[in-house]
């Protein structure tokens, strides 16, 4: 009887959990990481470079001290022309009546010194092209000493002037005009972008270039 009922048992066994395959076979996707980032840190502080400047740049001032040396040096140079050697006996050196060795070192005195005051050469040079010519005409006896000396002082005192509006011109617009501040970008997410066309970072579109390869440059001569 046992062995009629044994083939009719049925084993008692659990069923094992079924593992849902879905989630395993699926493949991860990316976290949510936002494409475009800002640039900026918290140690950057927005500044105005040109308010905090002086209206004196000292310090160029000291770096072009030895332009000014030469400057004196040859101011010496005419000052020993003038007190010890009489001006007529250069009078007709390398061309007649030109007192060309004392124009030379005047205008050198001149370059020099006005180039440091001035923190520009090219104000230098036409300074002392102007003083130097007025002291040829002086040399010629074409203008007297008073009208020579008016004369180098208002060219003087206009360039100064010049010098410092422009200076203060330019400091007012540094102090009005508004800091380089950070460009924030929007923040946007993957999926973001993807179902936003704008949102997408900007690629320039490829260069159209013709069949036969590139363009053939023109040139004036030969082929």
């Amino acid at each position: 009887m046992s062995s009629i009922l044994r083939p009719l048992q049925l084993e008692d066994t659990t069923p094992e959990p079924v593992r849902s395959l879905a989630k395993s076979r699926r493949p991860v996707a990316p976290p949510n990481k936002p494409i475009f980032r800002p640039r900026f840190s918290p140690k950057e502080q927005p500044t105005f470079p040109s308010a905090s400047l002086p209206v004196v740049p000292w310090k160029e001032y000291f770096l072009h001290l030895p332009i000014l040396m030469l400057g004196l040096l040859a101011y010496i140079g005419v000052a020993f022309i003038f007190l010890t050697i009489e001006p007529s006996s250069i009078q007709n050196v390398l061309l007649p009546n030109t007192y060309l060795p004392l124009l030379a070192v005047a205008a050198a005195g001149h370059f020099c010194l006005f180039s440091f005051l001035f923190l520009n050469s090219r104000r230098g040079f036409l300074i002392s092209l102007g003083l130097t010519a007025l002291l040829f005409l002086r040399l010629q006896q074409v203008l007297t000493v008073p009208l020579t000396f008016w004369i180098t002082l208002s060219l003087i005192s206009i360039e100064l002037g010049v010098l410092l509006v422009s200076r203060l011109v330019s400091r007012a617009k540094g102090t009005l005009s508004l800091p380089k501040l950070p460009q924030w970008k929007y923040s946007a997410t993957r999926s973001e972008a993807a179902r936003n066309p704008e949102l997408q970072p900007f690629t320039e579109p490829p260069k159209h270039t013709p069949k036969h390869g590139r363009k053939r440059k023109r040139r004036f001569f030969g082929k």
